[in-house]
């Protein structure tokens, strides 16, 4: 399974789309506006990489941002 979400907003850098899963990281941007402890995105890479997928941003050359994330599909017999 693969979801992506995609903005048209002022895109993130490269250096904070690798860095967005680290434990405890906040972007310098939105550490001044947002409240929150940096866990969030570290937490869903962690669980995502457990059930066998992975997760991403990126900067869209386009413009904006995209997040997704995939995940195995298990068919029962």
């Amino acid at each position: 399974v693969l979801i992506r979400v995609r903005d048209d907003g002022p895109g993130i850098s490269e250096e904070d789309a690798d860095r967005l899963f680290n434990l405890y990281y906040r972007s310098a941007s939105q550490a001044a506006i947002a409240p929150g402890a940096g866990i969030g995105l570290f937490v869903c890479r962690e669980l995502l990489s457990a059930m066998g997928g992975r997760i991403w941003a990126r900067r869209r050359e386009e413009g904006g941002s995209e997040f997704g994330f995939t995940l195995p599909v298990e068919l029962d017999s």
